[in-house]
């Protein structure tokens, strides 16, 4: 997992991202966000596929939205559904032309 030391940082120093961006591809922008000040309201984590979202730390996102994506359906599911069991608010998952919402369930979508 990348990009969450900054995340617990900013909560233990009494700050709250809007939400978080989680990807389960490798992602440059987990490392670098923080130094920008457009770009702490949404801080992006990567946590990949290959990671069991189980034995991760997942406090960081405790009362936020977690806006997810990956490729892998299943993998991309537990990871969602680990989210939640940690203390996200919401979480909203996309995989392929799927959106897996915690407050509106799964469904299909099309971009026109």
């Amino acid at each position: 997992m990348k990009g969450a030391d900054a995340v617990f940082s900013m909560r233990r120093a009494g700050k709250r991202p809007n939400g978080v961006w989680i990807t389960q591809t490798p992602s440059p922008y987990c490392l670098m966000w923080q130094k920008y000040d457009d770009l702490q309201a949404y801080p992006e984590i990567e946590i990949l596929s290959n990671e069991n979202p189980e034995s991760l730390d997942l406090r960081f996102v405790v009362g936020l939205t977690a806006h997810v994506c990956g490729k892998e359906y299943f993998t991309v599911e537990k990871l969602h559904n680990a989210l939640l069991k940690a203390g996200a608010k919401r979480v909203i998952t996309v995989v392929g032309e799927i959106i897996i919402d915690s407050e509106t369930g799964e469904h299909g979508w099309v971009c026109t």
